[in-house]
């Protein structure tokens, strides 16, 4: 059965959507190419001279690339990033559960229990996600 005409505009859209230099797609990998953004600008207004406030411009340009970079881990993998309370997934809680070791999740559980007075253990946190 042949493509229908919409069909074979939507292939065409998403074909010319790819960049040729990242090999993204605007389309599926808009988080991405949001993640990568960040990061450079983030770069750039550090190592920029005519800016004071590097810093804490680094810091949060950092955290927002890293944050989409996870929330896309997460979403590739079918996991919801977003919670009951309808917030998405914190970065750190994003970073503990895909890259930290196992020991080290436990930690940092901890630390953010005691942290923000809420109590709670490890498995319950694990089925929130």
């Amino acid at each position: 059965m042949p493509a229908s005409d919409a069909e074979v505009e939507a292939f065409l859209r998403r074909k010319k959507a790819f960049d040729p230099t990242t090999g993204l797609n605007l389309i599926d990998d808009e988080r991405l190419i949001r993640s990568r953004e960040a990061m450079i600008l983030a770069v750039q207004v550090f190592n920029g001279p005519g800016v004071l406030f590097k810093t804490e411009l680094f810091a949060v340009l950092a955290n927002i690339a890293w944050t989409y970079l996870l929330h896309e881990y997460y979403s590739r993998r079918e996991v919801n990033i977003v919670g009951m309370d309808s917030q998405s997934l914190l970065l750190g809680r994003c970073w503990t559960e895909a890259i930290a070791p196992y020991p080290m999740r436990e930690e940092k559980f901890a630390y953010d229990q005691a942290d923000s007075g809420r109590g709670g253990t490890p498995t319950a946190w694990k089925k929130r996600l």
